[in-house]
């Protein structure tokens, strides 16, 4: 016990060094056998251990337990455990205390205790045991406490935690307000490791320069303060002999103080810098720029407690925090450039749809009415069309249709059938064949020439008048069916027919049907928006529509359009094409 270590050993030349005879423990030599048998067990020890002994609580440990007391050490040998511990004895006295007396071991697990071990005030986490020493007599002559710091698995777990809850939150985020309001709520929780956090955004800035400091929305801190801090050290020889070492061998302390990052994760971001204030410390870490929205990079400012250590785990900790903010924001950029390209192709596309949508015409006895309501979706708007106009022989002929997709492809599209079922229509219109059939059979083949070749569903119809009463003909090629509305409040579905789409097949034969149409009779003509519903056959929702037709007999071509858009609801898939005609009561019907 005389020869604690080999010649040389610098742990053991600190306890040489100790003039134990102006201790409460006296010279060595004088030291009891159950002394120096604890001891040796002791310093044979791996873990942190130390020994409290006697009435003032005199201390005495192994070399694993100096990093629990920093620059405490060698001074802390011998002196008792209240004046080295001051900062933290009134935490600790409890479980001494405890196993001051028999049987009165205690054990305490990452227990978080304020500890001066380098000229400041550090919150560590310790799992601890203390157990009495008896002697011989059955006496308790001192304390044996076997320490381990936790601190580092308790950090990363709540570090972790952190991250995780800001991960898990920020991927709600479909806004850069909304990205910042989460990120600061989830990391003003944490008040550990962050007592306060801002975010600033270089566009409320007004340009990328560095901000001047925040005031900061702060955690609580349940921790003593700096006055208190200075309090203890003031009262605390030992702890003021070790900050004073400490600050011997730091350079000058400046205002703006860089901290290097770690060599690794290169691609996270790395501008991270301290910034001593009169109310602390501030952290700056510039969060990575956007290289493909060129918006300048945001800053994210911290309050630091002046208890943690700005090493290198935190500064990871502060960049990988940064790099989920960056990831996050860089998505919601993405989804606005996104939002942007589909609002700009929607207005293209809407405007390409309603350009080729013109008024429709009509002929003496026919009122008619056409409508187009785009999909609430800005990505399912382009494809479907109606079109009427009076041919030579002075028949009436409309089309409707729907081209499949939804985009300014379809849009474009869209104008090149439409125009062609109008154009073929009107070249045959004096022909020995210009039933509607023909038209369909014609324009089928004229599609395939068409660039992308398009598929559509179509309806082209004829209505030939003879006195107040007509005949309306038609052709649909896989085109939901007409509904015919009676003067007497019949409805009918007129589902003969139907054939295959225009594009899939030129060759495909087109078939005819007719219906006669008397005075105040209203045919509907309508696009798959206006029945498709999800979950609900086509047969039902198209059977759905003519019961909602109940009533309409007596309705202009106007009321109708207005009745049937008006039950489709906000936020509906497809967008609709519509159009009605009638034949005009007889005057006094």
């Amino acid at each position: 016990m005389d020869d604690l270590s080999g010649p040389g050993d610098a742990f053991s030349a600190s306890y040489d060094q100790v003039d134990w005879a102006a201790t409460p423990l006296g010279p060595r030599d004088t030291w009891t056998s159950t002394l120096r048998t604890a001891l040796d067990l002791v310093l044979e020890s791996r873990f942190a251990a130390v020994l409290m002994w006697g009435p003032d609580r005199s201390l005495l440990y192994n070399e694993a337990y100096v990093d629990m007391i920093g620059t405490k050490h060698p001074a802390a040998l011998g002196a008792s455990a209240e004046t080295a511990y001051a900062e933290a004895w009134r935490q600790m006295a409890g479980q001494v205390e405890r196993a001051s007396r028999p049987g009165g071991a205690t054990w305490v697990e990452d227990e978080l205790v304020a500890i001066d071990r380098h000229g400041f005030l550090e919150e560590r986490h310790l799992t601890s045991s203390y157990s009495p020493v008896v002697d011989s007599a059955g006496d308790v002559v001192g304390v044996l406490g076997i320490v381990h710091d936790t601190s580092s698995d308790v950090v990363v777990r709540r570090r972790l935690g952190t991250l995780a809850r800001l991960s898990d939150t920020l991927g709600n985020a479909e806004t850069v307000s909304e990205w910042r309001k989460l990120a600061l709520e989830v990391l003003r929780q944490d008040g550990v490791d962050l007592t306060g956090v801002e975010i600033h955004l270089p566009e409320e800035m007004g340009s990328p320069a560095r901000p001047t400091p925040p005031t900061l929305s702060t955690s609580s801190d349940p921790g003593p303060s700096d006055p208190e801090l200075a309090e203890a050290l003031a009262a605390n020889p030992i702890a003021l002999e070790a900050a004073r070492a400490l600050a011997a061998e730091q350079e000058p302390a400046h205002r703006h103080r860089a901290i290097a990052p770690p060599d690794v994760m290169d691609r996270m971001p790395s501008d991270l810098y301290v910034e001593e204030t009169t109310d602390g410390r501030l952290v700056w870490q510039t969060l990575a720029s956007d290289v493909v929205t060129e918006h300048p990079a945001p800053q994210l400012v911290c309050a630091v407690s002046s208890r943690l250590a700005l090493d290198d785990e935190f500064r990871f900790f502060l960049r990988l925090v940064a790099n989920a903010l960056t990831q996050a924001l860089h998505r919601i950029r993405f989804l606005e450039i996104e939002r942007k390209v589909a609002n700009t192709e929607r207005e293209m596309s809407l405007a390409l749809q309603l350009s080729a949508l013109v008024a429709p015409a009509s002929v003496p006895g026919v009122a008619v009415c056409a409508r187009y309501l785009p999909a609430a979706d800005q990505a399912r708007i382009g494809g479907d069309w109606y079109d009427a106009f009076v041919q030579s022989d002075g028949s009436l002929a409309v089309s409707i249709g729907d081209i499949a997709g939804h985009d300014r492809a379809a849009a474009v599209a869209m104008a090149q059938v439409r125009s062609l079922t109008r154009g073929i229509a009107t070249a045959i219109a004096r022909g020995t064949d210009n039933s509607p059939a023909r038209v369909l059979e014609l324009v089928d083949e004229a599609v395939a020439h068409v660039p992308d070749s398009p598929t559509a569903t179509a309806l082209f119809a004829r209505l030939d008048l003879d006195g107040h009463a007509g005949v309306l003909r038609w052709s649909r090629a896989g085109h939901p069916p007409p509904l015919r509305v009676d003067a007497d409040g019949t409805v009918t579905v007129l589902e003969c027919g139907g054939d295959l789409l225009l594009g899939v097949d030129p060759a495909t034969s087109r078939t005819e049907m007719q219906t006669q149409l008397d005075p105040g009779d209203t045919i509907v003509l309508y696009t798959d928006g206006l029945v498709e519903r999800r979950g609900v056959p086509l047969d039902v929702s198209t059977r759905q529509l003519a019961e909602s037709l109940a009533g309409a007999h007596g309705s202009s071509p106007d009321e109708v359009c207005d009745r049937l858009l008006g039950e489709i609801g906000p936020g509906h898939d497809d967008d609709t094409a519509l159009l009605v005609l009638r034949v005009e009561p007889l005057t006094g019907s």
